[in-house]
């Protein structure tokens, strides 16, 4: 009789030696086993390296989302993409009634996010809100800093197959007016 190998005998080797990997790549950057014990812990930080290890490229992201139209500039030999991606969970869509005011500035939203416990979504969290849970009409904005610029990505539709994704640049004193809306992540 032909003896089938363990998949737990073989998953326990491979998982040991991921952790020696790890421990030896933490270890070259001079981190110690208190740096690889955060792991354990911090749920953030195991969504950053799940990221890293299954991250998928911009254009695979904006694929998903289904637009009928990508401002051409949104790429990533365009945008410098970077950093941590939220959980769903952690979004949440506000307006600018929602913070306090109308036809604000981008500081005063800004300011107000913050005083919310709040920080701009990024793109990338962005694409994951619009796969998720976007209606298709409903115009939602993101921050992109890129290249020392600023910008507004800005989802829009009109909930009836029309889904948008453009991008405009930051001015200085930029009013917002209307209704609105921006993606925030809890800090």
């Amino acid at each position: 009789m032909v003896q089938k190998k363990s998949e737990s005998v073989f998953a326990v080797g491979t998982t040991f030696e991921i952790i020696v990997k790890l421990s030896g790549a933490v270890r070259d950057l001079g981190g110690s086993d208190d740096h690889l014990r955060r792991i354990l812990s911090d749920e953030k930080l195991r969504r950053e390296i799940a990221g890293l290890l299954v991250g998928k490229s911009l254009a695979e992201m904006i694929a998903k989302c289904k637009f009928s139209y990508v401002n051409p500039v949104i790429d990533e030999q365009n945008l410098l993409l970077a950093g941590p991606v939220a959980d769903i969970s952690d979004m949440l869509v506000v307006s600018q009634k929602d913070l306090g005011g109308q036809d604000m500035t981008t500081a005063a939203v800004e300011a107000a996010i913050d005083c919310m416990g709040y920080r701009p979504a990024s793109l990338v969290e962005q694409l994951v809100y619009a796969k998720a849970k976007w209606n298709g009409k409903d115009h939602v904005n993101a921050w992109v800093e890129s290249h020392n610029q600023r910008y507004i990505s800005s989802l829009s539709g009109d909930g009836a197959g029309d889904r948008e994704l453009t991008l405009f640049r930051i001015v200085s004193g930029f009013c917002w007016f209307g209704d609105i809306r921006f993606l925030v992540v809890r800090k």
